[in-house]
């Protein structure tokens, strides 16, 4: 295995907390990144809402609108694509991981299997 995988692999199993009673529930370092990605996803997504609501954003050109305002539009929709793109990022990332482990169970698996057809 590579060692950007090995790295990767470490840094997305690192636990930060885990409750004693269930192995289900853990939060790694990976799941608080996840969440804080998809916490600021909500909050621009309602930013740009209450300003398409509110008709602060103009669908057409946006000649009558001050300097300042079109700066704060500009600056609200880049915020808007940067958490879409970090929310994509960390959902590959997870499909990624959990595919991964995924296919070496099931290389263990078929490795047992292939071990005991030998004994047999």
């Amino acid at each position: 295995m590579p060692l950007t995988n090995k790295i990767v692999g470490a840094l997305m199993d690192l636990e930060l907390v885990q409750f004693k009673n269930s192995n289900r529930i853990r939060l790694t370092l990976f799941n608080l990144m996840f969440s804080i990605a998809l916490l600021t996803f909500a909050t621009q997504t309602k930013a740009m809402w209450n300003m398409y609501e509110k008709g602060e954003v103009n669908t057409g050109r946006a000649s009558g609108l001050t300097i300042e305002r079109k700066a704060s539009i500009w600056r609200a929709e880049r915020n808007f694509w940067i958490t879409v793109c970090c929310v994509m990022t960390y959902w590959c990332l997870y499909r990624h991981t959990a595919l991964r482990k995924r296919y070496l169970v099931l290389k263990k698996e078929k490795k047992e299997a292939e071990e005991r057809t030998k004994e047999e």
